[in-house]
């Protein structure tokens, strides 16, 4: 069994969408996806951004923010940070003992839709090949 953990900044939006589309396409039995923010309690997702994740992508996003925790980072194989703003060195192996990925993609401020286009076609993107080498 392999446990995938995306994690970004607040849980609401990047790993949010690699959580959802990792799930989408995911054809292997013994992989199990989750998602995580190091920075707990923010607000869901605004409705206009999942309404256009869900319209263009067919990717709905679920569930509040979640913040990460010491019981998902034992439960991860996989740690894949997906945002600039979150630093791979929070995770050192006296953290995190299992393979850790870093794609380097920027966040939003929601408010201009083709940049909201442009991150999730590159989460997208970094998440099918993912999929491809697990």
């Amino acid at each position: 069994m392999t446990n995938i953990l995306f994690v970004c900044k607040a849980n609401r939006f990047r790993s949010k969408i690699a959580e959802a589309h990792m799930k989408k396409i995911n054809t292997k039995l013994n992989v199990h996806i989750r998602s995580a923010g190091i920075i707990p309690g923010n607000p869901a997702l605004r409705e206009e951004t999942k309404t256009l994740l869900k319209r263009e992508f067919n990717i709905e996003i679920k569930g509040k923010p979640r913040g990460i925790s010491r019981k998902l980072l034992n439960w991860a194989d996989i740690l894949v940070i997906t945002a600039d703003d979150v630093s791979p060195k929070l995770f050192d192996k006296s953290q995190f003992k299992g393979n850790l990925i870093h794609w380097n993609i920027r966040d939003t401020d929601h408010k201009h839709k083709t940049e909201i286009r442009d991150i999730a076609r590159d989460i997208i993107k970094h998440v099918d090949k993912l999929e491809r080498e697990i």
